[in-house]
């Protein structure tokens, strides 16, 4: 099938594309939405009982192309931007009953897309995956590309180059450093960038005194020497940047 070869980053004639779509009533810039579903485990799911599900799976998202490509099932969806909520609820039914973990990518226009939209919904069940405690094991979770589309952006810039190129060095070894506490004041570090330096709304969104909030501060400007009073506007999002980094490096590592 010659989806599988897009996603492999292979060339397909476009023309063999268009044509194969025009005789589903579809066409290739037309709107798609793609969920990838597989075992939390990674293991290939097997011919007997992929073939089940992906028979269940058409009655739940007709107008569709449900395919293989190992260890996932490929749910290729036409014409939406999102499913239902009674879509949603049955895929998540059907999931729980079949122990299996499912990435949905963003809405895209253009079939010839479709490698991307299968990075990042492969990339949504690896988050899933590792969302997962021992004591969710009977839950069923569909991540939406949407929802973590922070975590798929630090993990693309990581295999990338690794995120430590893009950190600042003391913000990183302060973290790395400390322990909770340090990790909290970069958080409110990235909550005050986030929300343009202001004190009062970051103190808001964080639901804490404007008090605390500058002790937060003091706690960072002591400990890198970033005066969170005296940043400049061309260092914002390097410093917003850092700090996301930071939390997501320590994450994986803790």
């Amino acid at each position: 099938m010659f989806a599988d070869k897009l996603i492999d980053g292979g060339y397909v004639e476009p023309a063999s594309v268009y044509q194969a779509l025009k005789g589903r009533g579809w066409a290739e810039d037309d709107d798609y939405l793609l969920l990838a579903c597989r075992l939390a485990s990674g293991a290939n799911i097997g011919d007997h009982r992929s073939g089940n599900f992906v028979m269940r799976l058409k009655r739940i998202i007709s107008d569709s192309i449900v395919f293989i490509y190992e260890p996932y099932i490929i749910i290729l969806s036409h014409g939406i931007s999102e499913l239902s909520q009674e879509d949603t609820e049955r895929l998540k039914s059907l999931l729980k009953q079949t122990r299996l973990i499912a990435g949905m990518s963003m809405p895209f226009t253009g079939f010839m897309s479709l490698r991307n939209a299968f990075i990042q919904a492969s990339i949504a069940t690896e988050i899933t995956g590792n969302n997962k405690t021992k004591e969710q094991e009977d839950t069923t979770m569909i991540c939406n590309i949407r929802e973590c589309y922070q975590d798929f952006v630090l993990r693309i810039m990581e295999e990338a180059r690794g995120l430590g190129c893009i950190c600042h060095s003391r913000l990183l070894r302060y973290a790395q450093n400390g322990g909770e506490k340090e990790l909290g004041h970069i958080r409110c570090l990235r909550e005050y960038l986030l929300h343009g330096c202001n004190a009062s709304a970051t103190a808001a969104a964080l639901f804490i005194h404007r008090n605390t909030l500058h002790s937060y501060l003091e706690h960072i400007r002591k400990g890198t020497g970033i005066d969170a009073a005296q940043i400049h506007s061309k260092d914002i999002l390097y410093l917003y940047l850092s700090c996301l980094s930071t939390e997501y490096i320590l994450k994986r590592k803790g």
